[in-house]
């Protein structure tokens, strides 16, 4: 039970380090939900003008 609690606690570490580094690297490039976002809002409007 000891040895499973060691597990959860490595990959919760594991998986905060690759969140982390996959946030930082839409930040270099500024893309990621901005763009979404834009894209999102451009093809809404687009459609309502129909």
């Amino acid at each position: 039970m000891a040895n499973a609690s060691n597990e959860f606690k490595k990959l919760a570490a594991w998986l905060r380090r690759r969140l982390r580094s996959i946030q930082l690297r839409l930040w270099k490039n500024q893309v990621g939900y901005t763009a979404d976002l834009s894209n999102l809002v451009i093809s809404h409007h687009l459609s309502s003008f129909k």
